[in-house]
């Protein structure tokens, strides 16, 4: 079975519900134990959460291997087939590894986890002193109090020597 995604969801796969939609169909050849080209020809932008759509449920019923083994990525850029590869990657792991899904749900899903803000560790990040001081230079504010020159759109940039005033 081949399955176009531009088709089906235009050239942003961006939604959870989309993701979803696929996995419907990709659930239906897995069932038949089909192979399932996905034609990615086109694809802008696609998305952790259409991935998740897609693959979450899939994931808990197959297991890694057997789903790769039956999905082919045709046509693909390499950050959208490399996204779907971790995503797939990522999610496989999150369903079969107990203390990754603690982890997981611990700092990035507290409502299922049955933790509040106020219980999550900030995990230890070690900092450079360079990057500190390239931290706090990111901190200033955008706008300026300095003069500005500001060129009318109507005079050209430069006149090589052709301007009469």
């Amino acid at each position: 079975m081949k399955i176009e995604l531009r088709e089906l969801f235009g050239v942003y796969c961006l939604h959870y519900d989309q993701g979803r939609k696929l996995s419907l169909m990709l659930e239906a050849t897995m069932k038949l134990k089909e192979g399932v080209t996905l034609d990615c020809f086109g694809i802008r932008i696609i998305t952790g959460d259409f991935l998740e759509g897609a693959f979450s449920k899939l994931l808990i019923k197959y297991k890694k291997n057997t789903l790769m083994s039956r999905l082919r990525i045709k046509s693909a850029k390499r950050y959208v087939e490399n996204s779907i590869k971790f995503n797939i990657s990522f999610i496989a792991r999150y369903n079969n590894d107990k203390d990754f899904k603690k982890i997981i749900d611990k700092h990035f899903n507290p409502i299922s986890a049955n933790h509040t803000i106020k219980d999550l560790e900030v995990l230890p990040i070690e900092i450079a002193e360079e990057t500190e001081a390239e931290e706090t230079e990111a901190e200033k504010p955008l706008y300026s109090v300095e003069r500005m020159d500001v060129q009318s759109l109507d005079q050209p940039t430069s006149c090589h020597g052709n301007c009469s005033n």
